[in-house]
């Protein structure tokens, strides 16, 4: 009945993406084409508007989702409570939503110069996909975190939690995204950034942090006991606690130059379709030298340009001028 709660409590938490459905599409991709059970492969990109990829319309739209990704889940759910029960009005609301985004757009921009980081949109996009096709809300916002020098949180770029109750587990969905112009050299890093996130004592340090933010979850006290159960190496549950990993590659694809415009969307399906073709087999060979066993989800994001992408996120952000 507890790990019910948890489940519940978790798919509460999830964030609306309805209004991503018109900027983000995904490819059609047959399963049957992925021979490793343990690796399963996703194609996102934007939309199309007469022939041409609509990045500028793809970045205001991811990026309303800052707040959500950047800071606790407690602060809005806070707000929304406080709007619900009447305790504010609808105008106070938005100036306190606009202060929440505010602080977002700074604490990201903080964080991404205290890890070295150039401001790219990658994490927020991986955050994004993890929770609208996988299900699986973030548990921790890093984010909030990086700022602090006392806070070690170099590693994966997201933790997010999902419960699969018809096998009674908790999994851990480790987050690791790259954004590189090309897709092998992204491929390559985002490996093997993921093999070290996975070895016993990377992997147990994200879990402790975790478990040391668990307050700041937005879960009740109820739900918070049971997700300390499973992390708790003492608790007979924690043996149904798994570890599996969300990854995001988006990368320049040369095909987007040679696109018919009559027909862009659909000569661009059969050109990305065919990537995915001749790319598995180099992905599982490279699972493998890096002995990588853990299930992994990948998104691949196939752009026009990833520096323009970079961009278009830094302007929205004001990371220019900061």
């Amino acid at each position: 009945m507890m790990a019910h709660i948890l489940g519940e409590e978790l798919q509460c938490q999830l964030g609306d993406y309805k209004s991503l459905t018109a900027r983000l599409k995904a490819l059609n991709y047959p399963p049957q084409a992925q021979q490793n059970s343990s690796l399963t492969l996703h194609l996102h990109y934007p939309a199309f508007r007469q022939g041409e990829a609509t990045i500028q319309d793809l970045i205001p739209s991811v990026s309303n989702f800052l707040i959500n990704f950047c800071l606790p889940n407690s602060h809005l759910a806070s707000l929304k409570a406080d709007l619900d029960n009447r305790k504010i009005d609808l105008n106070e609301y938005n100036m306190r939503f606009q202060d929440l985004l505010r602080k977002a757009k700074n604490l990201f921009i903080q964080a991404n110069k205290a890890t070295s980081r150039n401001g790219e949109c990658g994490e927020l996009l991986l955050f994004i996909l993890t929770e609208w096709v996988l299900e699986a809300p973030q548990i921790l916002a890093k984010m909030s975190l990086k700022t602090s020098a006392n806070m070690p949180v170099h590693g994966t770029d997201g933790v997010h939690c999902k419960y699969i109750e018809d096998r009674d587990i908790l999994c851990f969905y480790f987050g690791e995204s790259k954004l590189y112009q090309d897709v092998k050299a992204a491929l390559t890093a985002a490996l093997k950034s993921i093999a070290e996130s996975l070895t016993p004592g990377k992997a147990q340090h994200e879990l402790e942090i975790v478990s040391g933010n668990i307050k700041v979850s937005g879960l009740s006290e109820a739900a918070q006991k049971k997700l300390r159960a499973y992390l708790n190496p003492h608790d007979e549950l924690s043996n149904n606690r798994e570890i599996a990993i969300t990854c995001l590659i988006g990368f320049d694809f040369s095909k987007y130059k040679n696109l018919d415009t009559a027909k862009a969307e659909q000569s661009f399906c059969q050109e990305a379709t065919a990537f995915l073709n001749n790319i598995t087999s180099d992905i599982q060979a490279k699972l493998q030298e890096k002995s990588i066993t853990k299930p992994v989800e990948m998104f691949f994001l196939p752009l026009p340009s990833v520096e323009e992408l970079r961009t278009c996120f830094q302007n929205e952000i004001g990371w220019r001028n900061s």
